[in-house]
C-alpha cells in the first residue's frame, strides 16, 4: 500500500499499513528518471518528433546517435512511461480516485475529454488567461455537472516563483506562450502543489539549473502533461497522450 498523504519536499506516512516515515513523491521520482538519462547516448529521435510537435521553436534533429540533455531525457520518461509496485515509498495524490495531473489547456482538455471518469477529478487549480479558462469551463461543463471544486493548495503562489525563476524565452519556449495556455494541476499531495514540491526539490538539489532549463523543463511537463495514478498495485506515471493510450486503448 502506498503512502496517501504528502508533504512538501517528502510524503509523509501516515495510513496503516503504511510502515515506512517518509516517502517520496511520484514527480520527484520522474525528474529523477530523467536525470539518470542525462549524458548517456541514444538512438530514439522520435523524441525530437514528439518535441517538434510541443515546441515554439522546432528543435533540429541530430544525428544518430546523440547525447541526452534534460530536455530530451524528459520528453523520453514520460511518452516511454513509468509503470512501477504501488509501494510504502511512493505516495499518492489526494484525490480518492489516485488521480494526479499537470498540463497546460490543451493536455487538460484532452484528459477530461477522454473515457476519464468525471469523479477521478477532485479539484482543480489553474494559473491561465480569462480566455483560457473561460474554454476550459465551456469543456468542464460539457461533461460535468457541477462547477470545478479548488483544491486550495499553495500551486498559484508556487508557479508564481517557478515562472520568475524561468527565462522569457529559449530556443524551445516562450514563457508568455505558455502562461496564457494556461498552467492545470489536479489535485494535490496532503494539500502541497505538486509542481510546487518539484520545484522546491529542484531549487535544493539542483543549483546548478539555469533559467534556460526552468522554462524548458515546465515547457514539456505542461504540453505533455503529467498524470500518475495509483491504481491496485501499480502507480503510473505517463505523458497525457501515453496514459490514455495505455488505460483506454482505442
Amino acid at each position: 500500500m502506498s503512502c496517501l498523504s504528502c508533504n512538501n519536499p517528502v510524503c509523509i506516512c501516515s495510513t496503516p499499513p503504511c510502515v515506512a516515515t517518509i516517502c517520496t513523491s511520484p514527480l520527484i521520482y520522474l525528474i529523477k528518471d530523467a536525470y539518470l538519462l542525462v549524458g548517456s547516448t541514444s538512438t530514439n529521435l522520435s523524441v525530437f518528433t514528439t518535441l517538434d510537435t510541443i515546441c515554439d521553436n522546432a528543435p533540429v534533429t541530430p544525428t544518430s546517435p546523440f547525447e541526452h540533455t534534460l530536455i530530451t531525457a524528459l520528453t523520453q520518461v514520460l511518452t516511454s512511461g513509468i509503470l512501477i509496485s504501488n509501494n510504502d515509498f511512493l505516495c499518492c495524490s489526494d484525490c480518492a480516485s489516485g488521480l494526479y495531473f499537470l498540463g497546460d489547456l490543451d493536455s487538460t482538455i484532452d484528459l477530461i475529454s477522454s473515457q476519464v471518469p468525471s469523479a477521478d477529478i477532485c479539484c482543480v487549480e489553474h494559473y491561465s488567461s480569462v480566455s483560457t479558462w473561460s474554454t476550459f469551463l465551456q469543456t468542464w461543463i460539457l461533461t460535468n455537472s457541477s462547477a470545478p471544486v479548488c483544491c486550495n493548495s499553495d500551486f498559484s503562489e508556487l508557479a508564481q516563483q517557478w515562472f520568475t525563476e524561468a527565462n522569457s524565452s529559449t530556443a524551445y519556449f516562450y514563457l508568455d506562450a505558455l502562461i496564457n495556455n494556461g498552467v492545470f494541476e489536479i489535485s494535490a499531495f496532503n494539500n502541497h502543489s505538486g509542481l510546487g514540491i518539484l520545484f522546491n526539490y529542484l531549487m535544493l538539489n539542483h543549483p546548478e539549473l539555469t533559467s534556460d532549463d526552468y522554462l524548458n523543463l515546465l515547457g514539456v511537463l505542461i504540453k505533455l502533461g503529467v498524470v500518475i495514478k495509483c491504481d491496485g498495485c501499480s502507480i503510473n506515471i505517463s505523458s497525457t497522450t501515453t496514459y490514455l493510450n495505455y488505460t483506454y486503448p482505442v
